[in-house]
């Protein structure tokens, strides 16, 4: 016993040791930062409270200043009580609405209030971003119930990327998310428990080479897949061939959660807007292309317009705005094509909104947001 002691002991050191060399290799030669993200069994995940700081963002090839506000989400801090010469707009969604790469001010959220105040200064506004990285529908839901609704706000904008969103907010096509809604026999909404995940939390935030190998072993992963032929259950969301099997259970889903979504927002007096944020195979030709060859035998079924079409029934069905961004963004982009890069409106072509997609964002949101919220009868420009 006292041998197997001592050679456990022996192992563990060693094990130690080992994964010391690595963290301090890993903080010494990579530009990458700790994880900011918390487990939270309320609303999935959120971000550390009260953090300021720069971090390094490897699609943006940059560090970019980032802060969180004492409930762990972008921007500074505001009261949950509104001031009465105040309107607020809160927008909820995945990275795409956090924008990690861009910085707070030339996010669609920051631009949007710009815009709002510079054009519309018979209010002053806040635009409050609840963007959270992996997030799905379902959590957004949950994290108006749990936070947003504090706020107070007089337009709530759920921003769904059509990119991942499908797939993430359903339970049968992805593990990823950290909050799920199911249906059920009734078509009800049912919130799944959150998968306990303290461990990874502490990790994320304490450790670079836990940060790393993640990162390392999802890229794996991808690769694979495309070597494989595998498509990736977010880009089913092209498929127009999946009439009763999970693909369409996931459509129901999230019809089900935008429709109580709308539903919340309007009984606490809000007014509710569901964004279509564009991929970049919607706007590009040949990203599309790479999309159709790696889907192989599946690529028959696959239509680019479906997940608008899709949005739009749900919407009418729900009785709610929609604002898409697919005419706009490919107005800006001509070509239709990756090669000519200033027409760019992702980080890096194919990754999250760069600065000009944002902007374009923006743009539209203050359209669709001054029409809800017209301006004061007799007003004089």
């Amino acid at each position: 016993m006292r041998r197997f002691a001592s050679k456990l002991a022996l192992a563990l050191a060693t094990t130690a040791l080992l994964f010391g060399i690595l963290e301090v290799a890993t903080r010494t030669f990579s530009d990458l930062d700790r994880s900011l993200t918390v487990a939270d069994p309320t609303v999935g995940r959120r971000y550390i409270a009260g953090f300021a700081g720069e971090i390094y963002v490897p699609e943006a090839g940059r560090r970019v200043l980032l802060r969180f506000h004492r409930d762990g989400f972008r921007g500074p801090d505001r009261p949950y009580e509104k001031p009465p010469e105040v309107r607020r707009v809160a927008l909820v969604g995945d990275s795409f609405v956090l924008a990690a790469g861009v910085d707070e001010g030339r996010t669609m959220v920051g631009g949007l209030e710009a815009l709002l105040n510079e054009r519309r200064p018979e209010h002053r506004w806040e635009v409050m971003n609840f963007g959270v990285s992996g997030s799905s529908t379902g959590q957004e839901l949950a994290l108006y119930r749990a936070v947003v609704r504090r706020y107070r706000p007089d337009v709530v904008v759920c921003a769904f990327a059509v990119i991942n969103d499908l797939a993430d907010s359903s339970p049968r096509l992805s593990s990823s998310a950290a909050l799920y809604f199911d249906l059920d026999e009734r078509g009800e909404l049912v919130q799944l428990p959150v998968r306990a995940a303290e461990r990874s939390s502490w990790l994320n935030r304490h450790s670079r080479f836990y940060v790393w190998q993640k990162q390392a072993l999802r890229e794996l992963r991808f690769n694979l897949r495309q070597k494989a032929g595998v498509v990736k259950p977010g880009k089913r969301i092209y498929s127009t061939a999946d009439d009763a099997g999970d693909l369409a259970h996931a459509w129901q889903l999230v019809a089900r959660l935008i429709e109580t979504f709308a539903r919340e927002v309007e009984a606490d007096s809000g007014r509710f807007v569901l964004m279509a944020v564009p991929a970049p195979e919607q706007i590009y030709d040949d990203r599309w292309n790479q999309i159709l060859d790696n889907a192989g035998e599946q690529a028959a079924s696959f239509d680019r317009a479906h997940p608008d079409r899709r949005l739009t029934a749900i919407a009418a069905a729900a009785r709610v705005p929609l604002l898409t961004l697919v005419e706009d963004f490919r107005s800006r982009a001509p070509s239709a094509s990756l090669e000519v890069e200033a027409e760019w409106l992702f980080l890096s072509g194919i990754g999250h909104l760069n600065e000009a997609g944002n902007r374009l964002a923006a743009v539209a949101l203050f359209d669709a947001v001054t029409s809800m919220i017209p301006e004061p009868v007799g007003r004089e420009d």
